[in-house]
C-alpha cells in the first residue's frame, strides 16, 4: 500500500496511510481485549459485536478529527481515503475473528419429525 499512497500523494500520502494504519489498529486491537472479556462471561455475541463496531467507529472518527484539525493538509488524497479503507478492513477483519472464535451460542431445539 506504501506505493499506491507514494504515487497518488508523495511523502503526505505516506504519512497519511501510516496514520490511518494506527489509528484503525489501536481500537481494533481494544476491540479483541473486551471480546475476549465479555465472550467468556457468556455475553451474547450480537452485543460484543455492536460494542466493538461502536468502540472502534468513535474512536476513529474522533482521530479523524483531531488530526484534521491539526494537519490541514492530510486532505482527502493523502489520508481520508486511507482512513476508510482501513476502516472497512478492520471491521471485516475484526467481526469475522470474533465470529468464528466465539464459542457456538445456536440454540439447539429437538427436531420432530411429526
Amino acid at each position: 500500500m506504501l506505493f499506491p499512497a507514494n504515487l497518488v500523494a508523495g511523502s503526505l500520502g505516506i504519512e497519511g496511510l501510516t496514520i490511518a494504519a494506527l489509528l484503525c489498529l489501536v481500537p481494533g486491537c481494544l476491540v479483541f481485549i473486551i471480546a475476549a472479556f465479555f465472550t467468556s462471561t457468556g455475553t451474547p455475541l450480537a452485543f460484543v459485536v455492536l460494542a466493538g463496531t461502536g468502540l472502534r467507529m468513535l474512536t476513529v472518527l474522533v482521530g479523524v478529527l483531531v488530526l484534521q484539525s491539526l494537519r490541514p493538509e492530510l486532505g482527502m488524497r493523502e489520508f481520508t481515503v486511507w482512513a476508510v479503507l482501513f476502516y472497512l478492513a478492520m471491521l471485516l477483519t475484526e467481526t469475522l475473528l470474533i465470529v468464528r472464535s466465539a464459542p457456538d451460542q445456536s440454540v439447539s431445539g429437538s427436531a420432530s419429525g411429526t
